[in-house]
Order: structure tokens, then sequence, then C-alpha cells
């Protein structure tokens, strides 16, 4: 398994860090659908409810990230391909994801921004070098209606795109992840 932990790509096995790897086939095979499902492979890390309207707390080794003395305490961050992003993205669907790097400890050193307790690290999937894509739909109880898609190709031979969408509704109400 290969992995950016320390900012370059690395065997897990090379890297003097604990890292919990959550591969595209194991959310696949655990139909782990968003960031919450997460807290079941992933020793250590939970979300906690909060007030409704408000997003969940993020907690890894027991220290949560949230409001402290009016400020975000940054306990926990969250990355999307390297790129520092809001804890919200841990929350929206798991569709088109590489894998999910969980560092553990500090991490301000490679990072730069202070996360005593770690870091969550979502890696998008990559392109690929031909023309291809998928579609899903299914349907369930409470008129559940989930359509997920992508496509994918090169434009030269050096520059692929990929393109990823997911649609989810539910009884009278509706999400767009």
């Amino acid at each position: 398994i290969m992995v950016t932990a320390r900012r370059v790509d690395e065997s897990l096995q090379d890297v003097p860090l604990t890292v919990n790897v959550v591969t595209d086939k194991k959310l696949k095979d655990l139909n782990l659908f968003n960031g919450s499902d997460l807290a079941a492979v992933v020793p250590g890390l939970n979300f906690a409810p909060t007030t409704p309207g408000n997003t969940p707390t993020l907690g890894l080794r027991g220290a949560a990230r949230g409001a402290a003395g009016g400020r975000l305490d940054p306990t926990v961050q969250t990355y999307m391909n390297e790129a520092p992003v809001t804890n919200v993205m841990v929350y929206q669907a798991l569709y088109d994801i590489g894998q999910v790097e969980v560092l553990r400890g500090p991490q301000s050193t490679l990072f730069g921004k202070n996360a005593s307790a770690g870091i969550i690290s979502l890696v998008t999937a990559e392109p690929k070098s031909e023309f291809g894509g998928t579609l899903e739909a299914s349907y369930g109880n409470r008129s559940a209606i989930i359509l997920k898609g992508d496509i994918t190709g090169p434009i030269t031979e050096t520059l692929a795109y990929s393109i990823a969408g997911n649609y989810n509704k539910r009884d009278g109400y509706g999400r767009d992840l």
C-alpha cells in the first residue's frame, strides 16, 4: 500500500508513523458511504453527534475537534489531496475516493497546521489513461434513490480528467453530496 503520510509516495511499511489506511476496495467491500462510517474500521476515530444543525464533532485518540474559547480547536485536521479542508468534507459521501489515510499524533511539521491528535487525509481516485466510467442506481426503503457516476479519460499523453458525482434522496429531503 502506497501512502503520502510524509508528503512523498512511499510504502506503508517504510513510514515511521502510525497510519491507518482504508483503500477504495475496502470502502466498496464494506459499503462505507460517508466519513462517519470510517469509525467502524479505524480504531480511535469517533464521530460524536452535536446539537441539531451542527456538524458532528470529529475525534481521534480521545481528543475532539470543536469550539474552545470562541475559536476552533485544531486537534484533528482534515486534508483532501494534501490541501487543508474543513471538517465538513469528512462527512460528505466517500465516492471516487482512492484511499483515506488516518495519521495519529502531532503532525504540524509535515502539514503546516497544528494537529496534536492527528490528521485525516482523503485522497481522490486517480484519473485513468483510457476512457471509461460507471453509473450506479439504487432504490430502497423510505423512497431512497441513490445515483452515483463517474467519467474518466485522457486529455493528452500526460494529462487526464476525472469527474464524479453522487445524489442521495430519501422521503422528503434530498442531499447532493
